[in-house]
């Protein structure tokens, strides 16, 4: 079983992310606002197996969010960025080993790829 953090602040999102983490026999945290998953990565550092985090919410960018609990996790957190804009161009974030980038909207398939 995988423990999943899941950063998204479109909350069908984050809510059909559990429904589908539940169906696979994980477990997944949810959080609306990065500032407040930060918190619970600063009080749960070692965790999470698997961090998806949206790449645009208001209070703090994706990539800001991995900077900051990168420094809190250990080294085999493995980080997934998301977005829905199809056009981004995310060069730099592939070749920097930073994140994996996937698009929205997932789907239970996919997940079952990511977590197999």
């Amino acid at each position: 079983m995988k423990h999943v953090l899941i950063i998204d602040d479109e909350d069908n999102i984050g809510e059909e992310f559990l429904d589908f983490l539940e169906i696979m026999g994980h477990r997944g945290h949810y959080f609306s606002n990065p500032i407040e998953g930060l918190l619970s990565l600063k009080e749960n550092t070692d965790y999470f197996d698997t961090i998806f985090v949206d790449l645009m919410m208001p209070e703090m960018s994706g990539r800001t969010f991995i900077k900051a609990a990168r420094k809190l996790t250990n080294k085999s957190t493995e980080y997934f960025l998301m977005s829905g804009v199809p056009e981004l161009d995310l060069d730099d974030l592939v070749n920097s080993n930073e994140a994996k980038f996937i698009h929205k909207p997932l789907s239970l398939s996919f997940l079952k790829g990511v977590f197999s």
